[in-house]
């Protein structure tokens, strides 16, 4: 059985490793006065240059509440305290309460996210996104596009979900003689998916290549 200090430290690696993979320079466990911060970063930022992130990561299995945060701002405001170059995160990987993030959203230098967001907010998609639903709708493929099923009869949108939705690590390939409809099924699904993840920012972004 994994310990909560093992699930703690898995999830603080995943949070520095995704800094990593978008070019934070991102070091775990770094001593700051009285406080051992789980992650220091080098966040260059757009109008302040190159600034500090101490980050808090988060790995419990209840939503982090208003007294979970008010802990989060008492420590690292302190740390933050005349510090123009600092700015510290708390990224959850469950949700905050909504309590708790206008505490910390009032705070000047603090800012929290879950995990889901802080993907969303470092890989920003969204306009991407939006140009892949609108060239399927211009193109008007809703209106003569038939919902495909596979070889046994299953629908095919099923079977794509469902894969997403496992945890086998296989890939899923679709195959079809010529003309059969897979680039028009591809532009289907990329726009479905891409209308969910709009709405829904813990769901899968697509990526489609020509």
């Amino acid at each position: 059985m994994i310990s909560t200090t093992e699930k703690g430290d898995s999830f603080r690696d995943t949070v520095a490793n995704l800094l990593d993979s978008a070019g934070f320079r991102a070091v775990s466990e770094v001593r700051r006065q009285f406080k051992k911060v789980d992650i220091e970063a080098i966040w260059n930022d757009r109008l302040d240059g190159p600034t500090l992130l101490l980050i808090e990561a988060k790995n419990y299995e209840k939503n982090l509440d208003k007294e979970d945060c008010m802990k989060f701002i008492i420590e690292y405001e302190t740390l933050l305290e005349s510090k123009k170059d600092r700015r510290a995160w708390l990224v959850s990987k469950s949700d905050i309460s909504p309590d708790g993030r206008a505490l910390i959203d009032a705070r000047h230098g603090l800012k929290c996210f879950t995990y889901h967001e802080m993907q969303r907010w470092i890989f920003d998609l969204t306009d991407y996104t939006h140009e892949l639903i609108g060239e399927f709708d211009q193109e008007r493929i809703e209106t003569y596009f038939i919902p495909p099923k596979t070889s046994d009869g299953e629908d095919l949108d099923g079977l794509v979900d469902k894969w997403l939705h496992s945890e086998v690590g296989q890939p899923l390939a679709i195959t079809g003689s010529y003309g059969i409809g897979k680039t028009t099924f591809a532009k289907h699904l990329s726009a479905r998916l891409g209308k969910k993840s709009i709405s829904d920012v813990t769901a899968r972004v697509p990526i489609l290549i020509p």
